[in-house]
């Protein structure tokens, strides 16, 4: 009994990898989510008229499976956003620069605004706590020409207010040094944090945004935990802080968060219960 035991065991196993490896990193997500903002400027339109749309992409590692990167991306142009924003990790290492642009593409040169900003790996820090890394160790000068000149507005702890069919919405966009309180206050530079939209690649940016009041955090990083054991279990977030649910909407005081799982993959070719996720977001003020 033992023995038939053991190899049903190792089928299994098996199967599971198999699952793992081939089928769910190549399972797009395309995913719709309404939001209410605090102190959300922009007040409901005509009846029937939708909120403001968000594309939300995150983590896309370009240079592990680019070729299933960029069919991702193809599908995720046609969804109709108002703003598409990417929220870091552009590639998985610097010698795949070259192949980004091409990847980029099909998402760029619309009409739409598209904002973003850069993840550990495009300042090819690969340290866990970001709070912690030091950015300035790294040169990501030709990935940051390469996105721009693709017409991507790459926010480097700057905010920007963007005219969108709603009315004018503000964004702060935040790079790895800027993820605690003191960072953010130099991104926002004067400006209030009530009812902006904040970019940063990792959540451990939420209690900064939450002491400034932002409206709604936009990040990845985490991949949804990439291998959970289970729905239920997370072994790993990378982040200083856990992160339950390791991905999807939460709130903390008056701060939204989305946390997007991203497209690509990282160190394990693997994902298992966290499917790759391209995430329409629909904002709506916030009814007392």
């Amino acid at each position: 009994m033992l023995i038939p035991a053991i190899a049903a065991a190792a089928v299994v196993g098996l199967l599971l990898l198999a699952y793992a490896r081939f089928v769910e990193p190549s399972w797009l997500r395309i995913r719709y989510r309404r939001v209410s903002v605090r102190a959300w400027p922009i007040a409901d339109g005509a009846s029937g008229s939708p909120g403001l749309r968000i594309l939300h992409i995150s983590d896309l590692h370009v240079g592990r499976s680019t070729e299933r990167i960029r069919r991702f991306i193809s599908r995720a142009a046609a969804i109709p956003a108002d703003i598409v924003v990417i929220t870091g990790d552009f590639v998985d290492h610097p010698q795949y620069l070259s192949q980004l642009t091409g990847v980029l593409r099909p998402i760029t040169g619309g009409e739409r605004p598209v904002l973003a900003v850069m993840g550990n790996h495009d300042r090819f820090a690969y340290e866990k706590r970001l709070v912690r890394s030091n950015p300035h160790a790294y040169n990501s000068g030709e990935l940051i020409e390469t996105v721009r000149a693709l017409g991507i507005d790459l926010l480097i702890d700057e905010v920007r207010t963007v005219p969108t069919r709603v009315g004018d919405v503000t964004f702060v966009g935040v790079d790895l040094r800027s993820h605690d309180a003191e960072g953010l206050a130099r991104a926002l530079g004067g400006h209030s944090g009530d009812g902006m939209v904040m970019l940063a690649h990792s959540p451990d940016a939420l209690h900064a945004a939450v002491g400034a009041n932002i409206g709604l955090l936009l990040c990845g990083h985490t991949h949804g935990g990439q291998v959970r054991i289970g729905p239920w279990l997370t072994p790993l977030t990378s982040t200083r802080t856990p992160i339950k649910p390791p991905s999807g909407l939460s709130v903390r005081g008056t701060t939204a968060m989305h946390v997007s799982p991203g497209l690509g993959v990282t160190f394990l070719p693997l994902r298992f219960f966290s499917r790759p996720e391209a995430t329409l977001i629909e904002i709506i003020p916030h009814i007392p």
